[in-house]
């Protein structure tokens, strides 16, 4: 990767043998926990998010949704996250960003190096279209028909009333 290239770990602390590995390299800083405004800054400078989840197996925690990886791409940052869990479903693959086998750093390491190298046309279409993508497949009245549909099939095979419906 180039030799500018830092990592930024922003977020509560975690295993302290983890931590000890990550700032061993001499590349990477710990911000600790940052505030919402901070978080939002701190996107303003970054190339990449990087979430490099681990599986359960490993770990002894499940991935949630992802939303870490929806908020940056709704900015237009690329995600680069382990293909597992709620990343799977968040992360749209070439569209928000990248997924990339959980356990396989030299495959994070090359999407990494891919963006660092993008011209700033590429970077330009990469954020439009993840942008776009976010603000489509995320709207409150998508979200809203999506839980509608699903409350109507559970009530449908439950022999219940419909929903909407008077009582």
């Amino acid at each position: 990767m180039p030799p500018d290239i830092r990592l930024i770990v922003a977020g509560p602390k975690w295993h302290d043998s983890e931590l000890d590995a990550v700032l061993s390299t001499h590349r990477a800083d710990y911000l600790g926990a940052v505030t919402r405004a901070e978080l939002d800054e701190l996107r303003r400078h970054v190339i990449a998010t990087v979430m490099p989840n681990l599986p359960a197996s490993i770990s002894g925690q499940n991935e949630g949704f992802g939303l870490a990886a929806l908020e940056s791409a709704a900015v237009g940052i690329p995600v680069v996250a382990s293909r597992l869990g709620g990343l799977s479903e968040a992360v749209v693959e070439g569209i928000t960003g990248f997924l990339v086998e959980p356990t396989n750093a030299d495959a994070f390491a090359e999407k990494i190096n891919e963006i660092a190298h993008w011209s700033p046309d590429e970077r330009m279409n990469f954020a439009a279209r993840a942008t776009q993508e976010i603000e489509q497949r995320f709207t409150w009245d998508r979200v809203a028909q999506e839980y509608l549909s699903c409350f109507e099939t559970l009530i449908t095979k439950s022999g219940g009333a419909s929903v909407g419906g008077s009582s």
